[in-house]
Parts: structure tokens; sequence; C-alpha cells
């Protein structure tokens, strides 16, 4: 469990983009052969997910990394999305149409 930059108590600026790219780097750290041997990790079973506006951003990166085999997204924002001001936006597509979108494509 982590939070993404500039959340809470992370440093950095906070970004939907940021956000996504983080999920990312945590998702690629726990695939790395070192941590893998060091803490027992089976990438076979990692799963990814999120609550409120970290399942939006879950469902974001899972629609991007093949990679991702267990999902949970709990009270998502999908039709929502931060435009990393402070300000939420609607009418966009969010991160639940991304993922099903891909899913379709598949």
């Amino acid at each position: 469990m982590f939070a993404p930059r500039g959340w809470h108590d992370s440093g950095g600026t906070f970004t939907s983009t940021g956000a996504i790219e983080d999920n990312q780097a945590a998702f690629d750290w726990l695939h790395e052969e070192e941590v893998v041997h060091r803490f027992g990790v089976d990438i076979q079973r990692i799963s990814v997910g999120g609550y409120s506006f970290g399942a939006s951003t879950v469902l974001a990166f899972a629609a991007q990394e093949p990679r991702v085999r267990r999902l949970f997204s709990i009270a998502s924002t999908s039709s929502e999305q931060h435009d990393g001001d402070g300000r939420w936006v609607t009418g966009r597509e969010g991160p639940l149409t991304a993922l099903l979108s891909t899913c379709a494509n598949t």
C-alpha cells in the first residue's frame, strides 16, 4: 500500500498522471528480481486496487499494464477526473471506460 506523490504525507506535486505513474513504479518494483527474492513475492498473485480516487487511478493503470491479473476497485470516481490543480472535472472519458475499451479490444 502506498500514497502517490503529493497525496497525504508523500512528497512531490499531485497530478492524475503522476498517480498512474506511481502505480506503475510500485508494480514494476514488485517485479524486480531482487525484490522477488528478498521478500518472496509471487508475481502471479499480485493484486492491485484502490478506493475512490485510488480506484480510478488503478483502473487507468490496469488498462495499460498487461501483467495485471487481479484487480479491485471500490467506489471509483470513473466519470470524474482530477485536473491536477485541486479541481474535479466531469464529462471526460473516465478510467473505467478506458479499461472496458481496452478489454474489448484485446
